[in-house]
């Protein structure tokens, strides 16, 4: 029970952080895009970009991969570390 309610905590922050990354693309869309990054001009490439709002709409996609990825390294930083711990940690 214990797990499924971390794993439910853990869904729920990945929710606000994306729903809160939306809401800061839709109250500012003219956030300067000025990336010069490899990554971002081949994005555009692939994306297909020819105008300002397909722009954001990849800038915010892109964030929130940035997101999920941060979440997943936070989770498997967090899984190393109590295995390196290990169980006789909580049990004082």
């Amino acid at each position: 029970m214990k797990k499924l309610l971390v794993w439910l905590a853990v869904v729920l922050g990945l929710l606000l952080a994306i729903v809160a990354n939306a809401l800061w693309w839709m109250m500012n869309p003219e956030a300067p895009l000025n990336f010069s990054n490899p990554i971002w001009n081949w994005a555009k490439r692939m994306y297909g970009v020819t105008t300002a709002y397909q722009e954001s709409d990849l800038a915010f996609l892109m964030s929130s991969a940035a997101i999920v990825l941060g979440f997943i390294a936070i989770m498997l930083a967090y899984r190393r570390w109590r295995k390196r711990r290990g169980p006789r940690a909580f049990h004082r």
